[in-house]
């Protein structure tokens, strides 16, 4: 299934001498400037995504993913590289990631899973779709062929390492290398009907956003048991500089050397 529409730019009546062309045609996004009823941006802002072009990704979400989205990840602002991609995405829930490209074309996927540690499995469902921002807005939902929705693996030798969306091994829809330098979109993308999403089938990349459209929430019991594990910690430590060994729950003194034989 192909939605596309166009957004309309109305051009500005004395447009400045200089001008950066991303810059221009792709205005920051923050929270405080939102107006419409789409999501609310928090954690930064968007060096990618127009108000318009969030809300029509928001349409396609699930109603409880439209009310807030979380930056998760900006390879400007925490590094452009696999593991510091990995540390900040791993296991945050639904999520939407977002591309530039050498050439300035913008696109990226709608992974309804969290992405997980790696492992040479496809996972997610058929609520996963890729889109295009930039030269156009369309959006490529699953065809039912097959369920290679999402990948992300490391350190393999026959298998691709990096992270990749729909196709198949070596022909993905979408798939950023896990040098986090270059990556691939092919044309007739089986899983989505997606055509080259990026200016070419290599690319290099330029900048890449990764936004939670749904914090997973941490159960009640598992707080508490993270605050009692962080305080029985740090009881621990304070023993151990007292010159005491913890037990258990319990502190007790150590013991004496006719004890110890």
């Amino acid at each position: 299934v192909q939605q596309s529409r166009t957004p309309q730019t109305q051009e500005p009546a004395n447009p400045p001498a200089h001008h950066d062309e991303h810059h221009d045609e792709h205005k920051e996004v923050h929270s405080s400037a939102h107006t419409s009823k789409g999501p609310v941006l928090e954690g930064g802002v968007s060096q990618l995504l127009q108000q318009e072009h969030i809300d029509l990704l928001a349409q396609h979400l699930p109603q409880d993913q439209r009310e807030k989205w979380t930056l998760l990840y900006n390879s400007d602002r925490n590094g452009k590289a696999f593991n510091r991609f990995r540390k900040h995405v791993t296991l945050k829930g639904p999520n939407i990631f977002i591309l530039r490209d050498s050439k300035g074309y913008i696109f990226g996927g709608y992974s309804s899973e969290s992405w997980r540690k790696p492992a040479s499995t496809w996972y997610g469902n058929a609520a996963c779709f890729l889109f295009t921002i930039h030269p156009d807005f369309n959006v490529y939902k699953a065809t039912g062929y097959n369920d290679h929705f999402v990948y992300l693996n490391e350190g393999m030798e026959m298998i691709p390492n990096g992270v990749g969306m729909g196709g198949q091994f070596n022909f993905f829809g979408l798939s950023i290398d896990s040098t986090f330098d270059t990556g691939t979109s092919n044309g007739t993308c089986s899983t989505f009907k997606s055509p080259c999403l990026a200016s070419s089938p290599q690319f290099e990349m330029d900048l890449l956003e990764v936004w939670s459209v749904l914090l997973p929430v941490v159960e009640e019991e598992e707080q508490k048991k993270s605050v009692l594990r962080t305080e029985n910690n740090a009881d621990k430590m304070m023993m151990d500089i007292l010159g005491k060994t913890g037990y258990g729950d319990a502190f007790v003194d150590p013991p004496h050397e006719e004890e110890k034989k």
